[in-house]
């Protein structure tokens, strides 16, 4: 690590785990970003400490390298396991991005009303679509009200 003009260069900027750290200040902080509302908007910050790069690597690097090696996770992303608290040490994991793109806030809640009338809710179109059977982009044609019905099933946002 070297010192450029009072700038700290660490030869990570291009990196995986420099980007989720990037994102975490954009999304915490940036009112111009566009996930902004969904977090600092309502109150999510992240560790002062985190707010110099090498502090977050120095907490949450191990972390990171145990969800690859260990868990196997070629991608892993950031998740805040309570998802009303903020990004620190003890509410961070690393997951894989399929697993984060269910937790979304933006998702919308549906119902499914089955074939036979049964009703079923949902948050997450992919994850009822593998359970059930359907694909998820006619359950979102159903939603969008393109289609009226799939297999049998309807759908609408409530």
């Amino acid at each position: 690590m070297s010192k450029v003009h009072g700038l700290t260069k660490h030869g990570e900027s291009k990196t995986r785990f420099y980007n989720i750290w990037a994102g975490i200040k954009q999304r915490c902080k940036n009112i111009r970003c566009k996930y902004y509302k969904y977090y600092g908007g309502r109150g999510i910050i992240y560790d002062l400490r985190w707010e110099n790069y090498e502090k977050f690597k120095e907490d949450m690097y191990f972390k990171y390298i145990y969800a690859i090696k260990q868990l196997g996770i070629k991608e892993p992303t950031i998740e805040r396991e309570d998802n009303n608290k903020g990004y620190f040490f003890d509410n961070c994991i690393f997951i894989p991005r399929k697993e984060q793109l269910k937790n979304q806030q933006k998702n919308k809640w549906f119902k499914g009303i089955s074939p036979n009338g049964n009703i079923f809710v949902s948050k997450n179109q992919n994850e009822f679509a593998r359970v059930y059977g359907l694909q998820a982009t006619n359950i979102c044609g159903c939603l969008k009200e393109r289609v009226k019905s799939h297999k049998g099933w309807k759908f609408q946002y409530i």
